[in-house]
């Protein structure tokens, strides 16, 4: 399977929330997936729990929640999301590229997918597997 941006500035791919289509940054430089807490209500999402830290990020200290929904991108299913106030980060890609992203795509999710990005062509290909489990992701936080 192959992903092709859906601009030449930076690497977004649309994926699907309970039939509603998103679009993710594919951010090599995030250890975790982060879905805007301002868009939750659009997509049906709900939050699970505070996760137990601050995350710290490009726009700042951030708090975040479990988010248990999966998100499908093309024919995976992709997990392992938290759920945060990333609009600074939003905006800015929104302003750069006219596309609003509804969150970022991590380096370790791109790992369980088995993807290699290539970034001459701005398109993710051999997307293998899908994983559904959860698992804990290492990560710089602020206590």
């Amino acid at each position: 399977m192959e992903l092709k941006s859906k601009t030449d500035k930076r690497i977004i791919i649309e994926g699907q929330v309970n039939g509603n289509t998103l679009y993710l940054l594919v951010d090599t430089g995030a250890s975790v997936g982060l879905i805007d807490y301002n868009q939750i209500r659009m997509y049906g999402i709900k939050k699970g729990k505070m996760f137990p830290s601050t995350l710290v990020g490009a726009s700042g200290d951030m708090m975040a929640w479990h988010c248990y929904q999966l998100v499908d991108i093309g024919d995976k299913q992709v997990g392992q999301f938290l759920i945060a106030d990333i609009d600074a980060v939003v905006r800015s890609i929104a302003r750069e590229t006219g596309i609003t992203i509804s969150g970022i795509l991590s380096l370790p999710q791109m790992a369980m997918l088995g993807a290699v990005i290539d970034t001459n062509n701005k398109n993710i290909k051999n997307m293998k597997i899908a994983h559904r489990g959860y698992f804990f992701i290492l990560f710089f936080t602020k206590l």
